[in-house]
């Protein structure tokens, strides 16, 4: 696990940007150089020496596999006060009450807590302050994952967001818990995994360890000799984990 800086543009907007419209259409490298070239940045690490540095990443991406979960299309919300995210598995914890703040630590929800108390340690000698967090607040943004600020819910209407609907600790998340599987298995193999059949195969098997029913898989980018590698993420909106493929880091 490494909590080094990452300088890249936001990983959620570039890849919802690049989800395809037809989920059960297969997409093949070069049908989508823009897309081609937003993957190859996020999986590669490059980076724009005059951005500042914005993201810490507090889990690891293994090996170029992407397990951040895509949202849904912007959050779908019953009132201004309360939403619940389209993206159930991301969390951007900011460092101030703004819709750009300095520094956003992202991350995948943890069912067992809160998104506050999950963010809280963030604010202890870690990258959002030193001297523990302030109150804390959990908002909706408008491509639907789950953003901790400091403040209340009033603002999160005040920079633009909804308020996230009071979350139980404990319950129910599909998304974040396939998500944090697909991490976790990535890790272990510490390999390149090139037979599609292979990774299908393992995405199921969590799929089906988690309980989550209508869940499915879909093949979208498949292995290349550029990139042989499979990866996996997760879009929660559409109940499907998608293979993407990424290079082999040796």
């Amino acid at each position: 696990m490494t909590t080094s800086p990452v300088t890249l543009p936001d990983p959620f907007e570039l890849l919802s940007s690049m989800r395809p419209l037809d989920l059960d259409r297969t997409i093949r490298p070069g049908d989508d150089l823009a897309a081609d070239d937003l993957f190859a940045r996020i999986v590669d690490g490059t980076v724009d020496a005059d951005e500042p540095v914005r993201r810490r990443w507090p889990r690891r991406v293994i090996g170029g596999a992407v397990v951040v979960a895509l949202a849904g299309g912007g959050a779908v919300a019953a009132s201004r006060l309360f939403a619940e995210p389209t993206d159930s598995a991301s969390l951007s914890c900011y460092s101030d009450a703004s819709a750009d703040p300095d520094v956003q630590v992202a991350m995948i929800i943890d069912p067992s807590v809160t998104p506050e108390d999950q963010c809280a340690p963030m604010w202890v000698d870690g990258p959002l302050g030193t001297t523990g967090p302030p109150e804390l607040s959990s908002c909706v943004t408008d491509n639907g994952i789950t953003a901790v600020i400091p403040g209340t819910g009033e603002t999160c209407v005040e920079i633009g967001y909804d308020e996230r609907a009071p979350v139980e600790p404990g319950s129910p998340n599909p998304a974040a818990t396939i998500t944090n599987a697909i991490s976790d298995r990535w890790s272990a193999e510490d390999r390149c995994i090139r037979d599609v059949d292979e990774a299908v195969d393992i995405l199921e098997g969590i799929i089906a360890d988690a309980g989550a029913d209508g869940w499915t898989v879909v093949v979208l980018h498949p292995p290349t000799d550029e990139m042989p590698c499979v990866g996996a993420g997760v879009d929660a909106a559409a109940q499907q984990v998608f293979t993407a493929a990424f290079p082999d880091g040796g």
